[in-house]
């Protein structure tokens, strides 16, 4: 099978993937002991390593029950007005 420029598409084959980057999604740990902090609504602030004067705020929507193996749980956050952050791309998470 060909791959590539001019390559025709194969049937339920994904061809491309479409962002909505108004409103990107997040998830980080957060160890046992300080789940005190945070809980839905909680405010987050999220900063890309490759520019850490860029900084998006955002809240939390969603806390696993599950605590991991290493005591952390997995928290989900949404933050407003992505523009310049890319999808995968690593964040510093600041919980306020």
């Amino acid at each position: 099978m060909k791959t590539g420029a001019y390559a025709l598409a194969q049937p339920g084959t994904p061809i491309c993937r479409v962002l909505d980057i108004s409103e990107m999604k997040v998830e980080f740990k957060v160890m046992e002991q300080d789940l005190k902090k945070v809980k839905n609504g909680t405010r987050v602030t999220a900063v890309p390593f490759y520019d850490n004067s860029l900084k998006y705020e955002g809240q939390v929507y969603s806390i696993n029950p599950i605590v991991d193996e290493q005591g952390a749980v997995t928290v989900k956050a949404v933050i407003q007005g992505g523009a310049g952050l890319y999808d995968g791309m690593n964040v510093n998470i600041q919980v306020e």
